[in-house]
């Protein structure tokens, strides 16, 4: 049967238990004392048992609270290893990119895009192609086609709009009275 609330209070918990002190648990989860003690109140109220006794200036465990306090350190163990397990596979990034772009859209706008990219993720080698051609990107092995139009041809590959640029091309003539001519 599906319970959402399973582990509510489990960390909580056992930051009390190992802090000794309502007050040290909230500093230590950046918590106020007030949310401490509710979660505690809460998870000893779902699981039908008195976990803590608690006076104004002592925490003890009862019995129920020490067997639980063993499985929820557990718990929260397994948790962080299944946490710290992910951030090894998640390396940075390192190969080849290839990307296809058009010239004056590479040159201005996707130039600095490119320059960051390359800064923020140095193990990237990027083969940019700055072309107005149509490639098939399938058979060049290209990685990413940035294209600068209004509109998609109908396609199997997947597409995102990056920004919309309205250009215009103003000039403006220059003006020189005769005594600044040269």
């Amino acid at each position: 049967m599906y319970n959402g609330k399973l582990l509510d209070g489990y960390v909580v918990f056992v930051e009390v238990v190992e802090s000794g002190s309502f007050t040290v648990a909230a500093e230590r989860t950046q918590h106020s004392t007030s949310y401490i003690s509710k979660e505690v109140t809460k998870l000893e109220e779902r699981l039908g048992v008195r976990l803590l006794q608690r006076t104004t200036r002592t925490l003890k465990l009862t019995p129920e609270g020490e067997n639980f306090y063993q499985h929820a350190r557990d718990v929260v163990d397994a948790a962080q290893a299944a946490e710290e397990s992910l951030s090894g596979s998640q390396i940075e990034p390192s190969g080849l990119l290839k990307i296809t772009c058009p010239v004056a859209l590479g040159l201005s706008t996707m130039s600095v895009i490119f320059t960051q990219y390359a800064q923020r993720y140095p193990k990237v080698t990027l083969d940019i192609d700055l072309s107005d051609k149509k490639v098939d990107v399938i058979e060049q092995g290209i990685d990413i086609a940035i294209r600068a139009s209004d509109r998609l041809e109908d396609s199997s590959l997947i597409s995102r709009k990056l920004f919309t640029d309205r250009g215009i091309t103003v000039l403006l003539p220059l003006i020189f009275n005769d005594t600044e001519r040269h």
